[in-house]
């Protein structure tokens, strides 16, 4: 069983909104996102992701998360994410040949009375050249044109001598802002760039009045975000499914 790690100051709404705000930054309109007691399950029209999968499910407080995921996935290759997982439950998921893919954290920040800042090195993708442009620069097409319509999806980048330096992106979900997908050009690293862009997405939730900031981190990321007052909040860790 999944340890209920909601007590304090993590919420479950922040981490159905997490969730929500994922699914729809990585699948946009093609993704059904299926809720269930303690689960939510993805399912994603075309496959996404570095290792591509077309399902996914995360999970909280399920009593049995390998029965849950047999008879929801089947014998469709899935992947699992499990928030906060007990070392009975990792160990079950081992022993049904469930291969761990990568671990992460949880991090997330509520916002205060603090003043939103104006940086004008950082461009909001606000038109089709902009997109274009960036989509040339990431080599695939990650801002598809719905994603410009859209008031809730937000996509920044820095760029110098027409390089694409830094970029990220952030997704309203509920009363929450999720970020995901920041990233920095390895030869601009250790720049401020990654802090500049958080403070960017900080001032956007900050005029929206969002309750909190909230996104999931490799561990190479977590300093970062806790130099930006953000709490670690459960681990993350993802499995895939060996079919």
């Amino acid at each position: 069983m999944s340890g209920n790690f909601f007590s304090g100051d993590i919420e479950e709404a922040m981490i159905l909104s997490l969730i929500a705000g994922w699914a729809k930054s990585r699948g946009g309109t093609d993704v059904s996102v299926l809720r269930e007691h303690g689960a939510i399950h993805c399912l994603f029209a075309q496959a996404i992701g570095k290792i591509p999968r077309e399902r996914e499910s995360f999970y909280w407080n399920c009593e049995d998360i390998a029965g849950n995921a047999a008879k929801f996935h089947g014998n469709h290759p899935h992947f699992l994410s499990v928030f906060g997982v007990s070392n009975k439950t990792h160990e079950r998921l081992l022993s049904e040949n469930y291969k761990v893919i990568s671990r992460e954290t949880h991090m997330y920040k509520y916002l205060d009375a603090e003043e939103p800042t104006v940086n004008d090195a950082v461009i909001r993708v606000s038109t089709r050249e902009q997109a274009d442009w960036y989509n040339d620069q990431k080599g695939t097409l990650f801002i598809k044109p719905i994603h410009l319509s859209d008031p809730d999806m937000y996509d920044f980048y820095t760029e110098h001598k027409g390089i694409m330096t830094s970029h990220a992106r952030a997704i309203r979900s509920g009363n929450y802002l999720v970020i995901d997908d920041v990233h920095t050009r390895p030869e601009y690293r250790r720049k401020g760039l990654a802090m500049t862009l958080l403070s960017a997405i900080t001032s956007v939730a900050l005029l929206r009045q969002f309750r909190a900031l909230t996104l999931i981190s490799s561990k190479a990321g977590v300093p970062l975000y806790l130099r930006d007052n953000y709490q670690s909040g459960p681990s993350l860790t993802v499995y895939s499914s060996s079919n």
